[in-house]
């Protein structure tokens, strides 16, 4: 089971899940709201989407949602596809991670905020190799 701050504090927490519109995302998004969570949900059909591979577009997103926890679920999920679009794959898993966890770390150290809240998961087929 999924720990939240609902779970741990008996308060929501304010959570941003990018790839929401996902397999994992919708599921993941359903569960947060269930359990009493604040989520901002962000995919690439319109839903607070931003193009992740852009640093100023992934600082907008993660800036407006103020989030405690990220869950970074946007990526190139298409494992054959990828063959064909090795390049396409890699901006969209390992680049926007990066700039998303840039940004989130950028935000930490402006407020002075840290700890365990502040996390980021990323999941993706891809991980098992390309």
């Amino acid at each position: 089971m999924l720990k939240t701050a609902a779970g741990c504090h008996g308060a929501g927490m304010r959570a941003l899940v990018t790839g929401a519109s996902g397999f994992i995302g919708r599921h993941l998004v359903a569960h947060l709201r269930q359990v009493g969570d604040e989520v901002i949900a962000s995919d690439r059909t319109g839903r607070g989407g931003a193009d992740l591979t852009d640093l100023d577009q992934a600082r907008r997103l993660v800036a407006g949602a103020r989030p405690e926890v990220v869950y970074h679920l946007a990526g190139y999920s298409d494992v054959g596809g990828s063959w064909g679009d090795p390049e396409g794959a890699l901006r969209a898993n390992a680049t926007a991670t990066l700039c998303v966890r840039h940004y989130q770390e950028r935000s930490d150290e402006s407020s002075g905020e840290c700890g365990p809240e502040k996390e980021s998961h990323a999941y993706s087929p891809l991980m098992c190799g390309l």
